[in-house]
């Protein structure tokens, strides 16, 4: 994202302990999104993950994850609402992992072509 994108769209990067990582190696990758946008936050008990272990196929199939969903990238409406029990469905995602669909295999084109079409709509 470039700092003259819409500044009506919110950026949430969650860190978390895949791959063995620790705090303090966020606080270093934090350094790779600089969107101004961008809240970055640390999710040492994977809850975030967690919740969203189970995602929908834009086809309508259910998939689940063998562990807490990490290295995916989730789209939100203006319509999302969080609670700490419940975390809303992503209109649009998009991953980085082995085993999962290659049709939602993260591709940075279609998935800032996505983001535009969603702030275009809101």
């Amino acid at each position: 994202m470039n700092e003259s994108s819409n500044q009506d769209i919110a950026v949430f990067v969650v860190w978390s302990t895949q791959l063995g990582a620790q705090k303090k190696h966020a606080i270093d990758a934090m350094k790779t999104v600089t969107d101004p946008r961008a809240t970055h936050y640390w999710d040492s008990g994977d809850v975030i993950g967690s919740h969203y272990q189970t995602l929908q196929h834009p086809d309508g199939e259910e998939i689940q994850l063998s562990g807490p969903a990490w290295d995916v990238w989730l789209l939100f409406d203006g319509t999302a609402a969080w609670s700490a029990s419940v975390a809303p469905a992503p209109v649009w995602w998009e991953h980085q992992l082995r085993g999962m669909p290659d049709d939602v295999k993260l591709d940075p084109e279609r998935f800032a072509r996505k983001a535009a079409e969603l702030a275009r709509s809101e």
